[in-house]
């Protein structure tokens, strides 16, 4: 048992160090930039229990809904930052979120792919005070809200660990005005001597 221990902590560490590597490996110059920027939404990266609130009031009062798993990686060379959901398989919302920087717009992009209506919502961002703000006015790929009608998103995604917040505002007129609708609760998980993020007892079914 112990060797094995051993072995899967060396494949583990020799894992992590290949994938640093690739990130620090000398790139063209045309990649300095985006992946300069990418580097800034690094405190996002890991893996966190997530747990989504929703307001039909503006904040007066909030229902919680059962908290979720989700991981969020570098690929491409460090250019794109995924959000996987851990067990999407399971029932309720999931979301798959992937993330890279426009250097010839200065915006980010945003792109989240949902199992519920089978929609792509496209977003474009900045940074702000140490957030990341995107909204989805631009594209219109507006989303089935409260009784049916199609609302615009506008996100506020705080760069912290290990705990941060991602709030989410609506809109029914194209952007003019905004109320709260979601609050999403991001706590990060412990990683084991192996480099594998621990599952405790909320996160089992």
């Amino acid at each position: 048992m112990r060797t094995m221990v051993y072995i899967l902590s060396s494949i583990s560490l020799l894992v992590f160090t290949i994938s640093g590597l690739a990130l620090d490996a000398p790139r063209p110059d045309e990649s300095a930039k985006p992946w300069a920027m990418m580097q800034k939404l690094s405190p996002l990266v890991g893996s966190w229990r997530m747990t989504r609130e929703r307001t039909f009031d503006n904040g007066k009062s909030w229902t919680v809904y059962p908290p979720s798993t989700v991981k969020l990686a570098y690929n491409q060379k460090g250019l794109l930052l995924e959000q996987q959901p851990i067990g999407g398989d399971e029932d309720g919302f999931h979301l798959a979120i992937f993330t890279s920087y426009d250097q010839y717009q200065g915006v980010y992009w945003q792109a989240a792919i949902e199992d519920y209506w089978g929609l792509m919502d496209i977003s474009e961002g900045q940074l702000v005070d140490g957030a990341l703000i995107y909204t989805n006015t631009e594209s219109q790929t507006y989303y089935p809200m409260e009784k049916g009608r199609l609302g615009a998103l506008r996100l506020t995604v705080e760069l912290k660990s290990p705990l941060r917040f991602v709030r989410i505002e609506e809109s029914y007129d194209g952007g003019v005005s905004w109320a709260k609708a979601f609050r999403i609760r991001y706590e990060k998980l412990p990683v084991s001597p192996a480099g594998i993020e621990k599952m405790d007892n909320h996160n089992k079914p």
